[in-house]
């Protein structure tokens, strides 16, 4: 409804795949509901779900312009994520949601024999894992025929420090622009 209002006025929508700002009150189904912010990108699972999340929305028809949203005139932009969350080092060994992860950080080590002060590689580590993120949810975009520029969102510009390596990510990915929550 909202998409037909815009373009029956004229107006463009930025639209946000993922954004769960904390409020699973009216959305207790989410694949989102109850998970944190950091495990969008750390947990398979939850990427697969939102790849076919994504495919499957932007495939979907518009019951008000009988038009799929990958096409819909209105909407200029897709963002993947607004403000996901980032894993740091530390939650590898002090925070049990990180289990999984941080067997993938051990198995990147042991692939390319580091051995101790494992907290310098990974940045780089968390470079490819963000990057193959973006890379992946844009690849579902596209997928769908969607020929809209994809944006990253890389929270606020503040955050970059001790997060350069995420800000690199998003250069080097596949996101046609990046944006920030100003």
């Amino acid at each position: 409804y909202t998409v037909a209002g815009c373009k029956a006025r004229g107006l463009y929508v930025y639209l946000t795949l993922l954004n769960e700002m904390g409020n699973t009150v009216y959305m207790k189904e989410s694949f989102l509901a109850g998970r944190d912010r950091r495990e969008w990108i750390t947990d398979p699972a939850l990427v697969d779900k939102a790849c076919r999340y994504v495919r499957a929305l932007l495939t979907r028809e518009n019951r008000y312009t009988r038009t799929p949203y990958k096409d819909e005139a209105a909407i200029a932009v897709i963002e993947i994520a607004n403000e996901p969350g980032y894993a740091d080092y530390v939650d590898l060994g002090s925070d049990p949601l990180f289990d999984d992860h941080r067997k993938a950080f051990e198995a990147w080590c042991a692939e390319r024999a580091v051995s101790g002060n494992r907290n310098l590689r990974y940045a780089e580590f968390r470079y490819e894992t963000v990057r193959a993120y973006i890379d992946r949810l844009c690849a579902a975009v596209r997928g769908t025929g969607s020929a809209k520029p994809v944006v990253w969102n890389l929270n606020w510009p503040k955050m970059v420090g001790g997060r350069e390596d995420v800000f690199q990510a998003a250069a080097d990915s596949s996101a046609d622009g990046v944006s920030f929550c100003l």
